[in-house]
């Protein structure tokens, strides 16, 4: 089978970039040593692992959430209230408002911070 019907067929990102995957979705955008680095917080910001999981920051090589602005931009705090920093390089509920605000509130009724996450609540 050609290369370019392989690719399309198997949906694949193929090209002559060794980091054009890594970038996409990890922020690794940088050809170094050993291997694809995220740079600087640049690399991260056009990530999938930005938009999905609030890791935005550049650190030690790899895209990391660096703080609350981070996790407020990415989709976890839009859907399910998740817009500040936790453990595990994770997005966390915070607070009642922060679910309040989420579409997880409005669909499933899940507006009351509990252990990070939104829960129901009366």
């Amino acid at each position: 089978m050609p290369r370019a019907l392989f690719c399309l067929f198997l949906v694949l990102s193929c090209t002559r970039d060794p980091c054009a995957n890594d970038c996409k979705w990890f922020g690794k955008c940088t050809a170094a040593p050993g291997g694809c680095t995220a740079a600087g917080n640049a690399d991260c910001a056009r990530s999938d692992a930005c938009r999905d999981y609030g890791r935005c920051t550049a650190k030690d090589g790899a895209c990391h959430i660096g703080g609350e602005a981070d996790c407020r931009k990415a989709a976890p705090c839009r859907l399910d209230g998740r817009c500040v920093p936790g453990p595990k390089d994770k997005c966390m509920a915070g607070s009642d408002r922060d679910c309040a605000q989420s579409e997880a509130c409005r669909d499933r009724g899940l507006c009351k911070a509990l252990d990070g996450a939104c829960a129901s609540g009366k």
